[in-house]
């Protein structure tokens, strides 16, 4: 193997090592805190849920532990209005959430109660476009205390190279030129709360939803559609009506002269010579 690629193999390995090791210690303080809150420790137990959240490897999954945890100090120490805030911090991540059997029935039904109805935290894109910009901006939903600390929207026009701001991106954009945008609402920890990806088309998608075929086009598209044995029926029906006026004009000729139309005879008697 070249120098170079050991090089390269080697410094992925250090990243990946490095990378999980911060990962595993953001994993590990939350629940060193919750165990922490299980000894009653609760003022350590607190430095070590908020070291955690000073951290930027923390995933989803850890905030909502966290906040339970940290809900069970708000509860043991009777401040009921944070207890309050803190379940419904974790309703806005998972309204399907159960909390543990630590709490009390009656924290469980408030946090039910919290819950009920309410819509997963989210983030809603809208795109601008005007003057040969395209205006790509995010906003959370559902985000009712404040659990969303940035709001990352990355944008490109094309294949371009991405352009990456906070809430809002502009970009040189015609009214034809496919927009891709990704939008990530990022929370305690570097936690991904939510996330939003799509391509907008511009002008091309409107006009091919909004243009409507002609009938005379949809018929022939229908008959063509419908395959070769549609046509013998199109024929049979032709013919139909085509041997209908034909009998109506034989009626109606011979009711002119006064005389009915009778049934042909054929006369056997043979003719005298």
């Amino acid at each position: 193997m070249p120098a170079a690629s050991r090089v390269a193999l080697t410094a992925a390995v250090v990243l990946g090592i490095v990378g999980s090791h911060a990962v595993a210690a953001a994993h590990d303080e939350v629940e060193r805190g919750c165990t922490l809150v299980s000894r009653g420790e609760f003022a350590q137990a607190l430095v070590a849920l908020e070291r955690a959240e000073a951290s930027s490897t923390m995933e989803r999954a850890d905030v909502v532990r966290a906040l339970e945890c940290r809900a069970l100090v708000r509860f043991a120490s009777r401040d009921m209005e944070a207890l309050a805030g803190d379940l419904r911090r974790i309703a806005s991540l998972d309204p399907e959430h159960r909390l543990s059997e630590d709490f009390p029935p009656d924290v469980a039904a408030t946090f039910a109660e919290l819950a009920r109805g309410r819509s997963a935290l989210a983030v809603r894109v809208t795109i601008e476009r005007a003057d040969g910009r395209a205006r790509v901006a995010a906003v959370t939903t559902g985000d009712d205390d404040d659990l969303v600390r940035r709001v990352r929207v990355r944008a490109r026009v094309g294949r371009a190279r991405w352009s990456e701001g906070t809430d809002v991106v502009e970009l040189a954009a015609s009214p034809e030129d496919a927009v891709a945008y990704e939008v990530t609402a990022i929370g305690p920890g570097g936690a991904t709360l939510a996330r939003s990806s799509d391509v907008s088309r511009g002008r091309i998608a409107r006009l091919a939803t909004s243009r409507r075929a002609r009938p005379e086009a949809s018929a022939v598209r229908r008959a063509r559609a419908d395959g070769p044995t549609a046509w013998p029926w199109v024929l049979a029906v032709a013919a139909g009506v085509v041997a209908t006026g034909v009998v109506v004009g034989i009626v109606v000729a011979t009711s002119e002269d006064g005389s009915q139309p009778s049934a042909p005879q054929i006369d056997w008697m043979p003719r005298s010579p």
